[in-house]
């Protein structure tokens, strides 16, 4: 769920030891538009990959229909 007003999100390495109370320390941050962005390219990405391969296996289904087996 998005935050009013807030685009960013926190990207934190936690360390320390458990009992301690884990202290956290900010790494990287990430803008919502860039993760739909990165989400949209890996969809298109997994779409061209499974139209690729079934096109490979109609192709080797007609090769096998035309030689009789």
């Amino acid at each position: 769920m998005e935050a009013s007003g807030v685009k960013q999100l926190p990207v934190v390495n936690r360390g320390g030891e458990p009992h301690k109370g884990r202290k956290r320390r900010v790494i990287a941050v990430l803008h919502y538009e860039s993760i739909w962005n990165c989400l949209r390219e890996e969809i298109n990405h997994r779409k061209s990959v499974y139209q690729h391969s079934n096109r490979k296996d109609n192709n080797e289904e007609e090769i096998i229909n035309s030689n009789g087996y």
